[in-house]
């Protein structure tokens, strides 16, 4: 018999694409085969649902936020809300503060004259740290956010990573 310190795998992290109806089977099996690791997920790993699950088999996970998962503590997420609510009566989502931004920067564009789908274009890749409700956006030339926004699970609450 080994001791059970050697029977230890360590991986720098474990990249798990799946969604919540997996990882309710998946992640489990993890620390029961000995596998220290941190865990990597994709947009998949739902965040309102993920948090509900054991923090020993989710803290210290690093996903890309879902579209649904809302950053409290987002610039002018408060503001939005508060207005959100006057204007429709109802509780905002992600989506809903998303669509505004991409709204904000396209009126933004007007203003500064981008009036053709290139303008436009090329008006949108200039855009560095806007800040909004959905949180900080920045294009890059071919028109991807690099500003993404990175959750870790810290006793199973998200938390967006400071960049």
């Amino acid at each position: 018999m080994r001791d059970e310190e050697k029977w230890i795998i360590e991986i720098p992290g474990l990249f798990i694409p799946a969604y919540f109806e997996d990882l309710v089977n998946i992640l489990p099996q993890v620390p029961f085969n000995y596998i220290r690791t941190r865990l990597l997920g994709a947009n998949g790993w739902i965040i309102d649902d993920v948090k509900t699950l054991d923090a020993s088999y989710i803290d210290s996970a690093v996903v890309v936020a879902d579209n649904f998962w809302v950053d409290h503590e987002a610039p002018g997420w408060g503001n939005f809300v508060r207005e959100y609510r006057k204007a429709f009566d109802s509780e905002p989502d992600r989506i809903a503060a998303l669509g505004y931004d991409a709204a904000k920067l396209i009126c933004r564009g007007f203003e500064n004259d981008a009036i053709t789908q290139d303008q436009m274009r090329d008006y949108l890749a200039g855009v560095a740290d806007y800040s909004g409700p959905s949180g900080i956006i920045s294009f890059d030339a071919s028109g991807t956010n690099i500003k993404a926004n990175l959750v870790i699970f810290d006793k199973r609450t998200p938390k967006l990573i400071e960049k």
